[in-house]
């Protein structure tokens, strides 16, 4: 069921139609790694120098194994990033793609954003698109936020009453220009600020597949680039080289954008190697069957040619979405994954068919399943039907605020756990 156009309207989101997402607008590595040296066992420490990547056909059951993150992150040699999208086939999982080279590191000058034009991106419309950085004196981590906007599976919704943004227009510098920067955890003035002094990175929104598709399809007459999962590599390519020697990254994402971090956290991962990467998904959840039923499920693996680009080893993810989440945190243990969440959203529930009660036992059923057996992935779940969180780090769960509890995943502090009403 499509919310009104009133509604999505008054909230400044773009509502999407049953088979879609949805979400709100938003104003020198070292040589890479010989061969799979990284791999290993389960029950085997890590080699020397590495992040701890587990060997796929050795991990257990995520709803038996427990993982601990109570440590520093241990550092792996650099991987190569992965060269555009392997060719999936039905119910089987992608083969690792081969490693191309990395681009130029983006030159810019800290302290003002700058946008940087990416001819080799694609719009819905085909036009090129590309990424505004701020970049921090300080050699800190790296924030990479994707923009959210809804989402379109057809030509209903992409082009004649479109659910996603930015898709006959495109989104380019003058479209940057116009947003407001600055606020929330943009803000370097805010002294509580845990991302104050991180080098921001801003990737808009104009393909409607929620920065996961690889696809072209043809919606009446219109030819539609679903590509946001090519144009976050292309952009990947060079923003890898730029940060060669950040503490961390911080991969976050609101609603669409959300989904979007979810799906390309390992693969992001894997580009940074010896840097760790975590995730910070703002109010894109991967609901697990049946709340998402099997129709919607496939509506968007074939409009976004998802299966093409799981994580090899990831056999699960064909089956069930939300296997993702379990699947990246077991690989890569230390690394962090947040998700932030109104315990009713609904914009999310409208979206899976449910209504309030229905989408907090979705929740609670994803939180189980894929969150509670990882120590390195936790929820910040807060009371209410509201959408989307990361423009308000005020607000608080008990005597916590969001901004607190994301400090404390920054921090390393043993205090960070899942918060629910």
């Amino acid at each position: 069921m499509r919310p009104s156009r009133a509604l999505t309207t008054t909230l400044t989101c773009l509502a999407i139609t049953s088979s879609g997402l949805l979400g709100c607008a938003s104003a020198m590595l070292d040589e890479p790694e010989d061969g799979d040296r990284c791999a290993h066992h389960q029950d085997e420490a890590p080699p020397a120098g590495c992040v701890g990547r587990v060997l796929a056909d050795d991990v257990e059951d995520p709803e038996a194994t427990e993982t601990t993150d109570d440590k520093e992150p241990l550092v792996r040699e650099p991987a190569s990033p992965p060269e555009g999208p392997p060719v999936g086939q039905p119910g089987e999982p992608p083969t690792e793609p081969p490693d191309p080279e990395l681009g130029n590191p983006i030159e810019a000058t800290a302290g003002p954003w700058m946008w940087v034009d990416f001819p080799d991106s694609t719009c819905a419309n085909g036009t090129s698109t590309g990424i505004a950085v701020n970049l921090s004196p300080s050699n800190g981590p790296v924030l990479i936020y994707l923009e959210g906007g809804g989402s379109c599976v057809d030509e209903q919704s992409c082009w004649i009453e479109p659910t996603a943004v930015n898709m006959a227009s495109g989104y380019g510098q003058q479209d940057f220009n116009a947003s407001a920067m600055g606020g929330g955890f943009f803000d370097r003035g805010d002294v509580d600020n845990p991302f104050r002094n991180a080098s921001y990175v801003y990737v808009p929104y104009c393909t409607g597949d929620a920065h996961m598709g690889s696809n072209t399809p043809v919606y009446g007459s219109t030819t539609t680039h679903h590509s946001g999962y090519d144009n976050l590599g292309a952009f990947l390519v060079r923003v890898v080289p730029t940060f060669p020697s950040a503490t961390r990254v911080y991969l976050a994402g609101s609603s669409a954008g959300g989904y979007g971090a979810a799906y390309n956290w390992h693969r992001t991962q894997q580009m940074f190697g010896s840097i760790a990467v975590d995730l910070i998904n703002d109010s894109g959840p991967w609901l697990p069957a049946p709340h998402l039923s099997e129709s919607r499920e496939q509506t968007w693996r074939s409009a976004w040619n998802l299966d093409a680009n799981w994580p090899a080893g990831c056999s699960e993810c064909l089956d069930d979405l939300d296997a993702i989440y379990s699947f990246t945190a077991q690989q890569f243990p230390a690394s962090r994954g947040a998700l932030l969440s109104h315990v009713s959203d609904t914009i999310i529930a409208s979206v899976f068919g449910l209504d309030g009660p229905g989408m907090a036992g979705a929740l609670a059923a994803l939180m189980i399943k894929r969150f509670k057996p990882h120590a390195n992935l936790q929820g910040f779940i807060v009371a209410g039907d509201g959408h989307v969180l990361w423009n308000a780090p005020q607000t608080q769960h008990g005597d916590t605020t969001l901004m607190q509890w994301l400090t404390l995943m920054v921090d390393h502090d043993a205090g960070w756990t899942t918060v629910t009403p």
